[in-house]
């Protein structure tokens, strides 16, 4: 006899229904109200790609993607270890959200200035003030975690869940008047330094209102994070680097190649948009599991994870893969260029998906340096595969590329997340 859908429902949750819950109700949260503004940044980016066309596109594109390795380094991996520390104070309190902010303040001011002094003296990344105009944009992208981290601990995204539209519709404003004035890569940058600004000055009247938010930076804290962040932040940074090495690689094809490969990765970043919101809301259940040493439930959630992920992605992939040449063809045929790198990405995007999870549990567990070694081999193994193919198949090269390392990227983490529930080795390291 059949246990009625409700009962099979809680079974495919597991055992902890309670966590469980949660993690669905903070995923579901995060994704209804991204969806909306999804739906919106979409035609943000459709007008900045069909306005610019390939070549000011790809300009805007490739000064954004110089700048995303000091981003990287500004954020410092601080959200992620935010949570751990928030758990051993029972809470994200006002002095370790103030803390964060005071750091993200520092290290985005370091890492823009250095950003514009390398490009300036290399000539990379594009003219010197689209890249000084993108590393604005730093301190309200990465204080953004800061700012969330309440919410995000909680697991009560949701209560945020109007906050994404709000934004969305703030940039889908001010895009649309640098169309309407001077329609220029540079004019479209500052239209979007001026949403994320917005976001972060919305998003933190709203999160003060909902928790309190008592006390002052700390030195102490600020120390405790640095030391526990460190690993974290050369991840980070080796990651975006070789995400965003395609830019610096496509740069003698010229600007519409750029474009191209561009169109190709804005398009499949939804990918990444559900397994961000999947990670925020399941590392506070993942942190406290690893803390109290329980492999089982470590193993049962992790194959959990990874299956969910699978079933609800290979159809949704396939779709958009077959679809993606009639898209192309019939709304923006200036963009038909960039139908095979977004298919190959597709592929390399099922796997960016599972790897995220994996690291999630990785981090989770403790083994960050495991995590950052995996992560030069990714580096090498990109650049190994890049120089080869992108002189010969340019944007799509760079594609294949991507997905081939993600594919080993993958391997090579699902061996480890196994390898340290198994040996039950929890401590952090």
């Amino acid at each position: 006899m059949n246990p009625p859908p409700i009962d099979r429902i809680r079974a495919w949750l597991g055992s902890d229904a309670s966590n469980a819950a949660r993690i669905v109700r903070s995923v579901l949260g995060i994704l209804i109200g991204d969806a909306a503004a999804e739906a919106v940044n979409t035609v943000v980016l459709g007008r900045q790609a069909l306005t610019l066309g390939p070549a000011g596109f790809g300009a805007l594109s490739a000064a954004q993607a110089f700048v995303d390795p000091f981003r990287a380094v500004a954020a410092f991996g601080l959200t992620l270890v935010a949570v751990t520390v928030a758990s051993r104070r029972s809470g994200p309190d006002g002095s370790l959200v103030r803390t964060l902010f005071s750091l993200y303040a520092a290290l985005s001011v370091a890492a823009s200035v250095v950003a514009v002094t390398v490009s300036s003296i290399a000539g990379r990344g594009g003219p010197t003030v689209l890249v000084a105009s993108a590393a604005a944009a730093v301190f309200p992208v990465v204080a953004l975690g800061a700012a969330r981290l309440p919410a995000q601990y909680e697991q009560a995204l949701h209560r945020l869940i109007a906050l994404p539209l709000l934004i969305a519709l703030v940039r889908l404003g001010l895009v649309e008047l640098a169309i309407r004035t001077h329609n220029t890569a540079l004019a479209h940058q500052w239209a979007l330094n001026g949403a994320a600004l917005f976001g972060l000055i919305a998003t933190w009247l709203v999160v003060k209102r909902l928790y309190p938010m008592d006390g002052a930076a700390s030195r102490a804290i600020a120390k405790d994070l640095l030391r526990l962040a460190w690993p974290i932040a050369v991840l980070d940074v080796t990651v975006t680097i070789y995400l965003k090495a395609a830019y610096i690689l496509l740069e003698p094809y010229g600007q519409a190649a750029q474009g191209a490969y561009a169109a190709a990765e804005r398009l499949a970043q939804p990918i990444t948009g559900i397994s961000a919101a999947i990670v925020a809301s399941a590392l506070p259940t993942v942190t406290r599991a690893a803390q109290s040493g329980d492999a089982s439930e470590l193993s049962r959630v992790y194959r959990q994870s990874i299956l969910r992920a699978t079933v609800v992605l290979v159809p949704a992939l396939s779709i958009a893969a077959a679809v993606a040449p009639a898209v192309f063809a019939r709304f923006a045929p200036q963009y038909i260029p960039a139908t095979r790198p977004f298919q190959v990405l597709l592929i390399g995007g099922l796997f960016m998906f599972l790897n995220q999870l994996s690291s999630m549990f990785i981090v989770g567990i403790g083994r960050v340096t495991a995590l950052m070694m995996i992560a030069f081999a990714n580096l090498a193994v990109y650049l190994a595969l890049a120089i080869r193919l992108v002189p010969i198949y340019g944007a799509t090269g760079s594609a294949i590329a991507t997905a081939v390392m993600e594919g080993i990227n993958c391997v090579m983490q699902l061996v480890l997340v196994r390898s340290l529930i198994r040996s039950r080795t929890l401590a952090p390291r």
